[in-house]
């Protein structure tokens, strides 16, 4: 099947800020030494995934801690992955949507462009996955797929819900795109 590779930092900027406040429950309730589990299928060349984990660096735990957290990016293009497992984007990709103090703190510039830094990328699995025939991660807090279900059938969505619903731990959350939407079989 042909899926249409879309990424970008930051992303709907709102979408992260409402994430946030929604992440606070879930953050509240672990306790020390848990880490939060996320899955990212369909990462593409990763900008959702190190926008993800930008955006917790700077969440804390209920003790004030630092989170600990954990993010499985999967896509089912090897060469997207090898893209995102490098974290290296062109500079005009990171300035046009990160602010400067998050490059300043989590990037190093290098010729042309920006690589994420080393200790955001070591709490990072990238991996090649078909998230409809392989088994998914679970005892997840956290899946955000935005830009999958618009390119499935009825029955893949389906299919791909009840992945998300394994995946996922009591409390955890989905977050889909805007433009996403689980459409019945039809008859």
């Amino acid at each position: 099947s042909f899926m249409i590779s879309v990424s970008a930092f930051f992303r709907d900027a709102e979408v992260f800020d409402e994430l946030a406040r929604a992440l606070h429950g879930l953050i509240a309730a672990k306790q020390p030494g848990d880490a939060l589990r996320v899955w990212v299928p369909a990462c593409c060349t990763g900008e959702e995934a190190y926008s993800l984990a930008l955006m917790l660096c700077g969440l804390h735990t209920s003790s004030g801690q630092p989170l600990d957290w954990k993010i499985f990016a999967t896509d089912i293009d090897s060469r997207a992955i090898a893209i995102a497992r490098r974290g290296r984007y062109a500079t005009e990709a990171v300035r046009r949507r990160v602010p400067a103090e998050i490059i300043t703190r989590h990037f190093t510039e290098v010729p042309g462009g920006y690589v994420i830094a080393p200790a955001i990328r070591a709490r990072m699995v990238f991996a090649h996955h078909d998230v409809l025939s392989a088994p998914p991660f679970l005892s997840l807090d956290l899946v955000t797929c935005r830009n999958l279900f618009i390119y499935l059938r009825p029955a893949a969505q389906e299919r791909l819900l009840a992945v998300f619903h394994a995946a996922l731990g009591s409390e955890g959350l989905l977050l889909l795109g805007r433009r996403e939407s689980i459409r019945p079989e039809s008859p």
